[in-house]
């Protein structure tokens, strides 16, 4: 079965604090790959038990994508294989949401469908005009009974450092303590595969410049076993129409150029 395949593989990767095994981005690659992915999604949706494990850990992430975890063995220190997904339309204050955040771990992660849009923010010591004041909250994610609970933490300076766009197909790594916030998609739809390291901290801190300083708590909202088949099988159709038409590109008659 590949669910059990991928475990024992994930089982075996190396995850150093601060360093960027190839291995693990040759995993999210492969497992990303059009044909093996579909035949991961393939196997959950045909199995009732699979089907029900992956959706008792899957829900809607304050975030704004759907988090579907389809690897967890349990141990909070161990690493987990999940699944982003970006499904627009968005409403206005979505979109306006500032989602500006780290990580409690480091990750690889395999674009399977759409383009991710991303800004890289960094501390600033100073004022100029190219930063801005949030307050920063250290989140805690909390077990799926239990609502997570923000605490504030204090004013903070940041500025953009780069934008990046990462298109379908690619695979790219993330360290746990880069500031990032993943711009919402407009129209199409994004995906990407998600090989998370152990954690490396026990929170996160998110910045953000409307949240109260006090009593900020958000509870996730699970997805039922139909729930989770509906938006892998959508996946599924965005894969399998992209695949379709990068084969009738390859296939359509080149024009010469005079």
């Amino acid at each position: 079965m590949l669910m059990q395949k991928i475990a024992e593989e994930i089982v075996a990767l190396d995850f150093p604090a601060n360093a960027n095994p190839k291995e693990n981005t040759a995993f999210v690659d492969r497992v990303g790959s059009p044909e093996f992915f579909c035949d991961l999604i393939d196997e959950i949706v045909s199995n009732e038990e699979t089907l029900a494990s992956v959706a008792s850990r899957s829900y809607r992430h304050v975030n704004h994508f759907d988090k579907i975890v389809l690897f967890d063995d349990g141990h909070p220190d161990h690493a987990r294989l999940t699944l982003h997904l970006w499904r627009p339309p968005y409403s206005e204050q979505e979109i306006d949401d500032e989602l500006i955040h780290d990580h409690r771990f480091s990750f690889w992660s395999k674009v399977l469908c759409g383009d991710i849009r991303s800004e890289v923010f960094e501390r600033a010591e100073e004022e100029d005009e190219d930063t801005r004041v949030y307050r920063s909250f250290s989140y805690c994610p909390e077990d799926k009974d239990v609502e997570n609970f923000y605490t504030y933490l204090g004013d903070v300076r940041l500025k953009v450092r780069e934008f990046q766009q990462t298109e379908r197909d690619s695979a790219y790594y993330l360290h746990f303590d880069s500031i990032h916030r993943i711009c919402l998609p407009d129209t199409q739809a994004v995906a990407t595969l998600v090989l998370r390291s152990p954690r490396l901290r026990n929170h996160s801190t998110v910045f953000n410049s409307v949240f109260p300083t006090t009593d900020v708590r958000v509870r996730n909202v699970f997805f039922s076993p139909e729930g989770v088949a509906e938006r892998l099988g959508f996946l599924r159709s965005q894969i399998e129409n992209r695949a379709a038409s990068v084969e009738a590109a390859r296939a359509r008659p080149q024009t010469a150029v005079a």
